[in-house]
């Protein structure tokens, strides 16, 4: 019995490349997979789901004939030898595929669809602590989405873990998925706790916590509506590539000696959780409720919340 070898996938995908020239024509084409897939995501980003969802198609059908093969070109000779197993690597490549195929399909559902909080209850927000509104099918569809996308960042890093064998690449594997794992737990939290009211306790009067935070949206040209005795909401684009009335909404619920709020992002694609804006918010809000006198510094963004203190 011959010696049977582990192909590790990112050697797999660079030499897949080149197998061609050593007379793997068959290998090559079940590597033109990555092409389309390639250019599925692209096509995503330019927001031709259609297209997008056909290349991704093309892709799985290509990739997933490797599947029925039982022999593999080894050398230039024509050598080959026998596929003894798939491991995890080749499906994870399968589940990728699979999953921009069906996101392109999802989204172009979704285009024209915006987040709503319809009958929001401000009192029995505060009281709870949590946002308590009317959820369509749009949003739990795009609540479940979020999870399935931030769990298939979790549950591969797992197995990948498990699978890992010392070599002098593995260190970086360790790094790699231990990354994901923390990525995709970190999103996960956010999105379950993304209508959970956080507190930030204050020592002046309400109104005039009101003013400062009315004045703060001003300065920095926040669209403010829902003003009234107990909240104040602050819109801003959700980010510069947005087409349409897609916001990133910070709301505010004011009790006798403290306000409650969190972050809402409405996207023209996928409503992920807010991940980063939500600290510098909160950075700011604790800095507003706390001067003695308001300072006129600029807006903070995410280098200087890390680099500069106040």
């Amino acid at each position: 019995m011959g010696k049977i070898t582990n192909f590790q996938s990112y050697a797999v995908a660079l030499m897949g490349v080149i197998s061609f020239l050593g007379g793997g024509i068959f290998e090559f084409f079940v590597w033109t997979a990555n092409c389309w897939f390639f250019l599925a995501i692209l096509f995503v980003f330019w927001r031709k789901y259609l297209i997008s969802f056909l290349l991704g198609l093309i892709a799985l059908l290509v990739s997933s004939s490797f599947i029925l093969w039982h022999q593999i070109l080894v050398s230039e000779s024509g050598r080959t030898a026998e596929i003894q197993s798939l491991e995890i690597g080749y499906f994870l490549w399968l589940a990728s595929i699979l999953f921009v195929t069906f996101s392109s399909v999802y989204l172009k559902i979704t285009e024209k669809k915006m987040r709503s909080l319809k009958n929001l209850d401000i009192e029995k927000s505060i009281e709870t602590r949590k946002l308590i509104c009317e959820e369509g099918w749009f949003d739990r569809l795009d609540t479940f989405t979020n999870y399935f996308m931030f769990l298939s960042f979790m549950l591969p890093a797992i197995f990948g873990l498990k699978d890992i064998k010392p070599s002098a690449n593995s260190d970086f594997e360790y790094f790699f998925y231990i990354c994901s794992f923390l990525f995709g737990l970190y999103g996960l939290y956010c999105k379950f706790t993304e209508k959970n009211l956080k507190e930030i306790k204050f020592n002046i009067h309400k109104e005039e916590a009101k003013r400062r935070i009315l004045e703060y949206g001003k300065k920095y040209n926040y669209r403010i509506s829902k003003i009234s005795n107990n909240c104040i909401f602050l819109n801003e684009p959700t980010d510069s590539f947005s087409f349409g009335n897609h916001e990133t909404t910070t709301m505010i619920f004011f009790k006798d000696q403290s306000i409650l709020y969190t972050l809402i992002k409405d996207a023209s694609r996928l409503n992920v959780p807010v991940l980063i804006s939500q600290h510098i918010i909160r950075n700011d809000l604790k800095r507003l409720l706390s001067l003695k006198k308001i300072e006129t510094n600029r807006k903070r963004s995410y280098f200087s919340l890390f680099f500069f203190k106040d």
